[in-house]
């Protein structure tokens, strides 16, 4: 049976970080600042990574980066002329400057007013600088945010402080895991949607548009990342790729995955599916993930040592011959980005599971000769009581198949 539009679930979409989150976030960071005696903070977001300064101040950039300058008493978030605006309408916390440094470079603006950041700098730290704080990972900060940084307080001293936003980030709040409830919802629908519209002769693209549309109604503003069907043995093996024109043919496997940002807030699901129906050939292997999952779910649970996903999934996969098909770890972390939150368990975790968390478990495959790639991928998060909740198999479950 085919999706049904006129049937789209509706979420609360009332539910919101309260402001109280980011007074306790701010006060925490600036309390860990002042233990290493770092003056002002700097923290980096992208429209795709929105990241720290999302986490601070509840403001996703849209089009262009933007930088949150944090001090013991302030919180300033810089933007471009273009950038002001929207942050201006959907700032929550803290307060925001338009600035000449980011500017687009071969534009031309007319009635606007933008300021230097070193004045900037000067009303959020009045005094000399001494040390700058780089709250955001180098893998995602930008060199040109920082060297515009160091040209207004060339005589600060610039330090690696990143770990303090990616261990806070970690532990979620309350309100946090109930952005990634209604966000997960709202993406396993879109799964759902994408599964049960395939059809032979459609593109990759027409059948993202359906998963795309059933998320945005459901008050998805944005995604972790673009929706995606890879479709035939050699799509499938596309880690993660946007979807392309190919046409769908009878008998392709398809992989189907995508990541509804709610309030900020993404993570993944994925599902198989296969144009005209399973075979029983392909039902035998795709189990052999649904098995996986499942021990990948059972030892994703409070008190339990971090690295016994891994080896559990691994040992699994040793046992039916695929081990050599595998390419990642099994968990990864999610909440404002859909997969590079930060902290992953692997073989190397040590210690064990806590509480107010949330993770992805993908038990996938790839490059498999004769089946390609698959990837079952599904959301959980263990709760203030220890309690594990899976986010999307009630929805979609694994076990998706139907016969040819």
């Amino acid at each position: 049976m085919a999706y049904d539009l006129k049937k789209i679930p509706i979420v609360d979409t009332s539910v919101k970080i309260p402001y109280s989150d980011y007074v306790k976030r701010s006060e925490e960071l600036r309390e860990k600042m002042a233990e290493r005696k770092i003056d002002v903070g700097l923290a980096f977001g992208t429209p795709y990574l929105p990241g720290d300064v999302m986490y601070l101040t509840g403001f996703d950039t849209a089009v262009e980066n933007a930088i949150a300058l944090i001090s013991k008493d302030k919180l300033i978030v810089i933007v471009g002329p273009e950038g002001s605006y929207p942050c201006r309408e959907n700032i929550k916390y803290g307060e925001y400057r338009t600035v000449q440094e980011l500017q687009i470079p071969t534009e031309e603006y007319l009635n606007t007013k933008s300021i230097p950041i070193k004045d900037v700098i000067s009303e959020l730290y009045p005094g000399k600088v001494n040390r700058v704080g780089i709250l955001t990972r180098p893998d995602i900060i930008t060199i040109d945010a920082v060297e515009i940084i160091k040209e207004a307080i060339p005589s600060a001293e610039f330090l690696n402080e990143s770990d303090i936003l990616y261990n806070m980030r970690y532990i979620k709040s309350i309100a946090e895991l109930a952005m990634l409830r209604i966000s997960n919802r709202i993406t396993i629908e879109g799964v759902k949607a994408m599964c049960e519209s395939v059809e032979i002769g459609m593109t990759e693209l027409e059948l993202t548009a359906i998963g795309d549309y059933v998320m945005k109604s459901m008050g998805a503003y944005n995604f972790g990342f673009d929706s995606f069907i890879h479709a035939g043995v050699k799509r499938t093996n596309s880690v993660m790729d946007r979807g392309s024109n190919k046409v769908i043919e009878e008998g392709d496997p398809i992989c189907i995955g995508t990541a509804a940002r709610y309030e900020g807030y993404a993570a993944t699901a994925r599902r198989m599916a296969v144009a005209g129906g399973f075979s029983k050939k392909q039902i035998n292997y795709y189990e052999k993930f649904a098995i996986a999952q499942e021990i990948a779910a059972e030892h994703y649970k409070y008190g339990l040592p971090k690295n016994g996903i891994e080896k559990a999934v691994i040992d699994y996969w040793k046992k039916q011959g695929l081990f050599k098909y595998k390419i990642y770890s099994v968990t990864h972390g999610t909440g404002i980005a859909e997969c590079l939150e930060g902290i992953s368990f692997t073989n190397k975790s040590e210690g064990t599971i806590e509480k107010n968390i949330a993770h992805m478990l993908d038990c996938g495959l790839y490059d498999h000769p004769e089946f390609g790639g698959c990837s079952i991928e599904n959301p959980y998060i263990i709760n203030e009581s220890g309690v594990q909740e899976d986010l999307a198999s009630s929805y979609y479950p694994f076990r998706n198949w139907k016969l040819q």
